[in-house]
């Protein structure tokens, strides 16, 4: 299973590729100058529109990551004795 991270290291040099096509620019055109030109979402507003819906659904209650993220600190803490 390929991990967000990782996904968006494939991606986005393909998605940069196609935008140079799209507007001829040249490789020297700086890759956060190519989404204003071609008039497209930057890389960094893409990766939030997907994965805030996803960590929206995973928080929800009934879900693990829920109990996780609602559960008081102090249980089951482990403490590092000095």
């Amino acid at each position: 299973m390929i991990h967000s991270t990782e996904y968006c290291t494939l991606i986005d040099p393909v998605i940069n590729d196609t935008l140079r096509i799209v507007t001829r620019c040249l490789r020297p055109t700086p890759e956060n100058n190519l989404p204003i030109l071609a008039g497209s979402q930057p890389a960094e507003l893409r990766h939030k529109g997907v994965t805030l819906p996803s960590a929206r659904r995973a928080m929800g209650p009934g879900r693990l990551l829920h109990s996780a993220l609602t559960r008081s600190p102090g249980v089951n803490a482990r403490h590092l004795k000095s």
